[in-house]
């Protein structure tokens, strides 16, 4: 009997009305069902409702909170929110999270602020599942979560750029992991990192939502280079010549800026300078030629029509010269910078030393030849006459002779 006069309250609670103060009178707003309703589910068996939430226990539905796995009698409850336009609609279906056949959970609800109680006395187990006691029943408490967005200004920046994470909901309060302020930009690292925030309400409900942030490499290229003075280092479609640090950005594929620096150093080059010698000398004749003395250079020798025998100093060459013609002597320098000068070139003329090349000229007579004293020469047409010693040296350049 009492079974029954619960029922018949119930049943007449689940039409939900509205008073008229002036009128003194009750209006029905909505007729609530299951948005699954079926046959002998006996919705509305018990109800509740505080201020905009109302929960409907329905004492013979069989299914879960998707419309499946049938279980006899284990049954369900159905959780109403008043929306902004005054419309009551169904929020949720909610069931057991340990539910069995024959628990009759929903035959006692209550809803309070964001919590609402489940009566299933029908229930034989434990808070943990286990100890089965027939029809032992049990309570379930629910809480309504808050509602929490997790929203941020950019999801995708460049290494070194800020960030603002944001909560939004209808949360009290907004807690984020990683050490993140709501509202407040930070740096985040280079990668994917994935933050979470927590929305609690005054009763302690909470619920959470997560947002990824990527995080794309800024890349950086240092290089130095050493160039000498008059030369020019050929940088990103640039020739540069003086000395200083230079800097380019270019961007990526994902956007961000590679920064790209140069440090050019630009050294001296060492001062031209001349080759000292005989610059007339006889076939294969040694001679020494110089160049100035300078600690700091070292010299690189060449010949052309010679060779360079041995270096009798820093700044000295013995070359050895080779057959009747001209011959060349070329010197660079190169300083501790690996810098180098112009090439010094000095051009020689190689005399002949063989006498036979004059007394075999039927238009040149000397005589005696060999001789140790007095030398006469005699020659067919007006001449010149040049006298060199075998080094080379010019001794005498006679006037214009006539035979």
């Amino acid at each position: 009997m009492i079974r029954t006069l619960f029922f018949t309250i119930s049943i007449c609670l689940l039409t939900i009305f509205n008073t008229q103060s002036k009128a003194q009178s009750w209006d029905e707003i909505i007729k609530a069902v299951a948005s699954d309703r079926a046959a002998d589910d006996l919705f509305g068996y018990s109800v509740s409702i505080s201020g905009d939430y109302a929960i409907v226990g329905a004492h013979h539905n069989d299914k879960d909170a998707s419309g499946g796995n049938t279980l006899t009698n284990s049954d369900a409850s159905y959780i109403f929110e008043k929306g902004e336009s005054g419309n009551w609609l169904e929020k949720q279906k909610i069931v057991a999270s340990d539910r069995t056949a024959n628990d009759w959970f929903g035959a006692q609800v209550s809803v309070s602020g964001d919590y609402a109680i489940v009566g299933a006395y029908g229930n034989d187990t434990d808070a943990s599942g286990e100890n089965t006691l027939d029809n032992a029943g049990a309570a379930y408490i629910f809480c309504k979560f808050p509602i929490v967005t997790a929203s941020a200004d950019d999801t995708i920046v460049c290494e070194g750029e800020n960030v603002t994470l944001t909560a939004s909901g209808d949360a009290d309060s907004y807690t984020w992991d990683n050490s993140v302020n709501d509202g407040v930009a930070f740096t985040p690292p280079v990668g994917t990192t994935t933050y979470t925030v927590t929305g609690t309400n005054l009763t302690g409900c909470y619920a959470i939502d997560t947002i990824d942030i990527k995080v794309n490499l800024t890349y950086s290229f240092i290089e130095t280079q050493t160039i000498c003075d008059g030369e020019a280092y050929n940088w990103h479609g640039q020739d540069l010549d003086t000395s200083g640090t230079y800097y380019d950005n270019q961007t990526t594929v994902n956007g961000c800026d590679s920064i790209y620096k140069l440090t050019l150093t630009v050294n001296p080059t060492p001062s031209n300078f001349i080759i000292t010698g005989l610059t007339s000398v006889s076939e294969s004749q040694f001679e020494i030629y110089y160049v100035p003395i300078n600690t700091d250079l070292t010299y690189s020798w060449n010949t052309e029509n010679g060779n360079v025998i041995s270096y009798p100093s820093d700044n000295s060459a013995q070359i050895q010269w080779g057959s009747l013609g001209t011959g060349y002597i070329y010197v660079m320098s190169t300083n501790q910078f690996g810098c180098s000068s112009d090439t010094a070139k000095l051009e020689i003329n190689i005399v002949s030393t063989d006498t036979n090349n004059i007394n075999n000229n039927d238009d040149i007579n000397i005589y005696p030849n060999p001789a140790k004293g007095k030398v006469f020469v005699k020659c067919a047409d007006d001449f010149v006459m040049e006298i060199y010693n075998l080094s080379g040296k010019k001794l005498i350049t006679s006037e214009k002779n006539r035979n």
